[in-house]
């Protein structure tokens, strides 16, 4: 997603990812503030308290999350515990929650719950997802997007 954000756009980024912040880190218009912690090698992210800590002191206005498991009935969920802390952290920090998936994450179940369903405000999904997976999500009200 950050290598398809507008050359205009003027906005703060707080972000885990250290891949994240190098994609940005050219960016003219775009700043960048990493959350540190311990390196989760497995995703290249920060984790940990502290982690936690300092995404608690954030007031944002959408977090964009991607996620490995979505599911009608019991949310957005993750393979890691504390993967799954990370990113409900991020969501209550934030104003919208937005779902990044592809079409082979919709209607599967891991074993963390990060958040329910009725957390998250809009679902980005692949344009040729189809219509039938889409149904289950929009009939909860949430709003979906084919990028």
């Amino acid at each position: 997603m950050a290598r398809h954000l507008a050359p205009d756009l003027k906005a703060t980024v707080v972000t885990h990812s250290p891949s994240i912040a190098v994609e940005l880190s050219n960016h003219a218009h775009i700043d960048v503030i990493i959350i540190g912690g311990k390196l989760f090698k497995h995703s290249v992210v920060a984790m940990g308290s502290g982690t936690i800590d300092e995404i608690a002191r954030v007031r944002a206005d959408q977090y964009f999350m991607g996620v490995c498991s979505l599911h009608p009935r019991t949310g957005i969920t993750s393979l890691d515990f504390d993967e799954a802390g990370i990113k409900r952290a991020f969501s209550r920090a934030a104003a919208d929650t937005v779902v990044l998936a592809s079409p082979d994450k919709l209607d599967t179940t891991s074993p963390f719950e990060i958040v329910p369903l009725a957390e998250v405000s809009r679902i980005v999904l692949n344009r040729d997802t189809a219509a039938e997976l889409i149904a289950p999500y929009q009939a909860q009200g949430i709003e979906i997007t084919l990028a």
